[in-house]
């Protein structure tokens, strides 16, 4: 019985901490779309598919939570921007946003990296790209939650005195 306790207990200790990276992404096209779910897939990415439909990619978005999106720029109902700023609306933070389309314009990949966005992709791109790109993200969300998590502003201090080169033995000093 207490076997069988400490087993179950060590089954869920384990889903919990082994959780997938959660990564949805509006459908960009069979090939690109197959091609980006294989090596999602691959890294060990849960992959969720929504239709071309911005107002669909929303609605899917709140239900799922990703920690990691790819929008097309342009999408019936809602553009790439609208879903970001009303998912962020609802009050969704902590899901990197990655956005593709079809050609670049240095006006609107600066607009969409002033919103927020983290990486823009011309079609057609190198899913293994995307790949590495959405571990780092999803990996380095993790770090900042931990930071920030951290209540210290000592801590804080502290570390932007090492990033300035003050040696670490230096510790005595006061926040004001």
């Amino acid at each position: 019985m207490v076997k069988s306790m400490v087993l179950r207990e060590l089954h869920t200790l384990e889903e919990t901490t082994m959780d997938k990276v959660r990564f949805l992404m509006s459908d960009t096209g069979a090939q690109i779309t197959a091609a980006c779910r294989e090596a999602l897939e691959q890294k060990g990415v849960e992959v969720t598919v929504v239709e071309k439909d911005g107002n669909k990619v929303l609605q899917k978005m709140l239900s799922v939570r990703p920690q990691v999106v790819l929008l097309d720029a342009f999408m019936p109902g809602l553009d790439a921007l609208a879903v970001k700023q009303r998912y962020n609306a609802a009050g969704e933070r902590h899901t990197s946003f990655f956005v593709t389309g079809a050609f670049q314009s240095e006006e609107m990949v600066q607009e969409l990296l002033d919103e927020g966005f983290a990486y823009y992709f011309v079609k057609p791109f190198d899913e293994n790209v995307l790949a590495s790109r959405v571990l780092k993200v999803a990996l380095g969300q993790e770090k900042r939650v931990l930071h920030t998590s951290v209540d210290s502003d000592e801590l804080t201090v502290t570390e932007i005195l090492h990033q300035i080169g003050v040696p670490a033995h230096i510790t005595d000093f006061f926040v004001i």
